[in-house]
């Protein structure tokens, strides 16, 4: 009888705690796409006014990325030290992140098409239309994302009620 308990518990401990991840996936995807929009209006502001050169600013706008700082200094190293242009660098960062999901990847992946081939007036549109695209992607995660998670823990622990009535 002990081992069935013992066996219950942590078949429902296995569970949480599968539930308690996969939300946690869930706040990190909202962090990473603040953290886009947060770069890429730091992006936006090295071109517009400091004229900064594109790897360079890629770098810069990393410290202010939080959570994809990541994908702006990949994309800034790359073009630097592999002397990759700016459009597959872009690509390459982007892939690396592992939260953003197809609309943002989309969104990202139009952008890079024109990313440093234009003049800057041109760039600093497809910035601001890639940072507002990114910002309603971000908004409406975080509309869901409280009801999402709420609903990933009920079923996580209605799955191990379930499976433990099916076992015992």
């Amino acid at each position: 009888m002990l081992s069935k308990l013992l066996g219950a518990v942590l078949i429902l401990a296995a569970f949480a705690l599968e539930g308690k991840r996969r939300s946690s996936c869930i706040q990190k995807r909202i962090k990473a796409l603040s953290g886009l929009e947060q770069g890429l209006l730091s992006l936006e502001r090295e071109i517009a006014y400091l004229s900064t050169p594109l790897a360079l600013a890629l770098e810069h706008a990393a410290v202010n990325a939080e959570a994809a700082a990541e994908i702006f200094s990949a994309a800034g190293r790359l073009m630097n030290r592999q002397r990759m242009p700016a459009e597959q660098a872009w690509r390459e960062a982007i892939k690396s992140n592992l939260y953003l999901q197809s609309a943002e990847l989309s969104a990202l992946s139009r952008f890079a098409a024109d990313l440093g081939l234009s003049d800057k007036n041109i760039q600093l549109k497809k910035l601001e239309l890639t940072r507002l695209s990114v910002s309603d992607i971000r908004k409406a995660a975080v509309s869901s994302a409280a009801e999402q998670i709420k609903l990933l823990k009920g079923l996580t622990i209605s799955a191990a009620v379930t499976l433990i009535i099916l076992l015992f």
